[in-house]
């Protein structure tokens, strides 16, 4: 299932897919599918106790989600 990520109050710059590099992306949050790879950047500019991830499935699937927040 294709998946939702992302870190609450950051954006994600994307440098690579696939094992491959590419022109880079700055986004809010990504779309990974199944087998796929992403080399992803991220700016740690909060405390450490304010890094908050959330992930998500595409459609309305039942996901174990116990280890990110929604």
């Amino acid at each position: 299932e294709e998946m939702f990520f992302m870190v609450a109050q950051h954006n994600l710059t994307v440098v690579g897919m696939d094992g491959a590099y590419i022109k880079p992306i700055n986004t809010d949050y990504i779309m990974i599918t199944p087998g796929q790879t992403m080399d992803v950047l991220i700016t740690a500019n909060q405390s450490p106790s304010e890094y908050y991830m959330a992930a998500r499935a595409y459609a309305g699937l039942t996901y174990d989600n116990t280890a990110t927040l929604q």
